[in-house]
């Protein structure tokens, strides 16, 4: 899958952004618009989320005209933005829309028309006729171009902005199958069922095909929190109590080898994972610091998957270093990535990818700090001084390799 860069943060800002221009409040419809403007400005945006912004934006300046012509002609005042200007505006904006979509079909050596292209799209023929006597006769009249603009933006609704929130849905479900899929099969090869180990690097696979620079932001990083959730974290719901808490932590840490497979291949493959996951727990922890509420309930579950996150990954890179020194391949872990060769054994031949792995365990270590530093703010003392106790201040040491 192609990484693509986007100028939204995540999908929950592009969910936002569609809820937004799409809300009938003109504050929130204008916010929107101005956010698409930034965007605008560093890089090119899709057409559709681009043309809907600016049908909006010219509703909203149609909308408060009519506001503010009546403000303006009770004071004596001249009505400053003329009928014909709001017509060209309206007129241009169908225009560039229409084209552009017609130009989206332009693929073969033949050139299509217009209208050829616009009813393949879906586009009424009187579209088209708005966009030709835009351009060629007179303008059309307001209630036209009214009606124009709100038909595009339905179309753009339906076509782009609720195809693409249905394709997420999709991967949202397909990444959570394929995590299930893996623990299923995990647990098995555990069991001692040495057959199961071509199913869990399978599995393994399965998740990474799904996966591109968002997708693993937008999708595996809620669903890798749930995961731990769901695979060690049964105890910590049920837990009554700091002492019933820590059994609960100390039992879920016993199953967190079941997740390295898994970790190490998602780390190696995209090396900001880790430190997003533990991002994502200190920036909960410090909202819940900040609301001054930091309870029990609102701040373990964060400091939990932190916790399996940096300590299974600890984990990896002492077998990883026991292998090192010992020069037997087989106490590397079972899942093979980053070319890993068991017959060529490259990976212990060249320490220097070693050593800069081991740098990710150091880097690892400060974002530990800083989630103890988030820690440290929470008001509760009694859920401080019992997370404390997980994150201790002294990280040990991590030697590279020679």
């Amino acid at each position: 899958m192609t990484a693509r860069v986007v100028p939204w943060r995540d999908w929950s800002e592009w969910r936002w952004l569609r809820d937004a221009l799409y809300s009938g409040e003109a504050g929130l419809a204008a916010a929107a618009v101005q956010r698409v403007k930034a965007w605008e400005t560093r890089q090119a945006l899709p057409q559709a989320l681009l043309m809907t912004a600016r049908l909006v934006e010219i509703r909203l300046i149609d909308g408060s005209r009519g506001h503010q012509a009546s403000a303006m002609s009770a004071q004596g005042q001249i009505v400053g933005l003329p009928t014909s200007a709001l017509q060209l505006m309206y007129a241009l904006c169908i225009m560039r829309a229409v084209n552009g979509l017609a130009d989206s079909l332009q693929k073969g050596v033949m050139a299509r028309s217009v209208s050829s292209a616009a009813a393949t799209l879906g586009l009424p023929p009187w579209l088209v006729d708005i966009r030709h006597d835009a351009a060629h006769n007179d303008l059309p009249s307001m209630g036209t171009l009214r009606m124009g603009c709100d038909h595009l933006l339905g179309w753009y609704y339906e076509k782009y902005w609720s195809t693409q929130d249905d394709e997420l849905q999709r991967l949202d479900k397909a990444v959570q199958d394929a995590l299930n899929q893996y623990v299923q099969t995990a647990r098995k090869a555990m069991a001692e069922d040495a057959s199961e180990m071509a199913s869990v690097q399978s599995s393994i696979g399965r998740v990474l095909q799904l996966l591109s620079e968002s997708a693993w932001r937008d999708f595996l990083a809620p669903a890798f929190e749930n995961l731990i959730e769901q695979t060690c974290g049964e105890g910590l719901a049920a837990a009554d109590g700091f002492g019933d808490l820590g059994d609960a932590f100390a039992e879920a840490m016993s199953h967190a080898e079941l997740l390295c497979p898994l970790l190490l291949a998602v780390q190696t493959a995209y090396a900001k994972f880790l430190p997003t996951l533990l991002h994502r727990c200190a920036d909960q922890i410090q909202r819940q610091a900040s609301e001054g509420k930091g309870d029990e309930a609102s701040v373990c579950h964060a400091a939990f998957v932190a916790l399996v996150c940096s300590e299974a990954f600890h984990q990896l890179f002492l077998r990883w270093e026991q292998a090192v020194e010992q020069r037997d391949v087989e106490l590397l872990p079972k899942v093979l990535v980053s070319g890993i060769q068991r017959d060529e054994k490259p990976y212990l031949q060249r320490p220097a990818v070693l050593q800069g792995d081991y740098s990710k365990l150091s880097r690892l270590a400060l974002h530990r700090s800083e989630l103890r530093d988030k820690i440290n703010h929470l008001p509760d003392g009694a859920v401080r001084s019992f997370l404390l106790n997980y994150f201790p201040p002294d990280e040990p040491d991590v030697e590279p390799l020679g």
